[in-house]
């Protein structure tokens, strides 16, 4: 399970996510049970269950571990935002890769050199998947 949220009008939204392929049969299976287990006689509600779409952050470590090595854009709490390749998920960070342009020391040239930036999860406010059609 990635969230559960609960709308006002009791519209109960559930996103799942797996590191297998999630079927809509995954959904209504999941669905259906939810629904069992709730009482529309004592109150009336609306029932979602899906998958997140590409364009929803990452919410849990196990969705960043599923996107090693895919291009991203986190936004920091202090409201930096960062692109880079997600190289890796090491305890409580993400290691990002970033290609950036630096002088050459003792020259004015710059040259495109390759960092590592290492990113907390309790600095990381949101991540995205970059979606590019290349």
């Amino acid at each position: 399970m990635v969230s559960v949220h609960v709308h006002p009008g009791n519209k109960i939204e559930v996103l799942l996510d797996s590191d297998n392929a999630f079927t809509i049969d995954n959904c209504v299976e999941i669905s259906r049970y939810l629904e069992s287990n709730l009482d529309r006689e004592s109150e009336d509600f609306a029932l979602e269950v899906s998958s997140p779409g590409l364009t929803q952050p990452l919410k849990v470590k196990r969705q960043y571990v599923k996107n090693i090595q895919r291009d991203v854009i986190v936004k920091t709490k202090d409201g930096k935002k960062v692109e880079g390749t997600l190289a890796g998920v090491l305890g409580e960070s993400i290691s990002l890769k970033m290609r950036v342009r630096e002088t050459i020391e003792g020259t004015k040239k710059k040259a495109w050199v390759e960092k590592e930036l290492i990113l907390p999860f309790e600095e990381i406010n949101e991540t995205k998947i970059v979606i590019s059609f290349k």
